[in-house]
């Protein structure tokens, strides 16, 4: 009974390692292409999705990545009126 007690809560820390590890992984890459899209050319700051980045992170750089598309589009419509 102890051992299988053991055991469970050995399994139960290692997922929750690994989750936390890849949840904060995927997070990190989003918000360091944040930082990096204030500095870098629009047109190559994105968020590469990868198939462990969980499925919310993954939307939020999905939609972080169509905001820098519309941004630079709108920059590069104001250049080209001479805005």
């Amino acid at each position: 009974m102890i051992i299988t007690s053991v055991l469970s809560t050995l399994v139960a820390i290692a997922l929750t390692l690994l989750l936390s590890r890849q949840l904060t992984r995927s997070i990190r890459k989003v918000v360091t292409t944040m930082q990096g899209a204030r500095l870098e050319d629009l047109t190559t700051a994105r968020v590469e999705i990868d198939e462990l980045m969980p499925v919310e992170i993954e939307l939020i750089a999905l939609q972080f990545n169509d905001m820098l598309r519309s941004v630079y589009k709108e920059l590069h419509a104001d250049r080209e009126t001479g805005c």
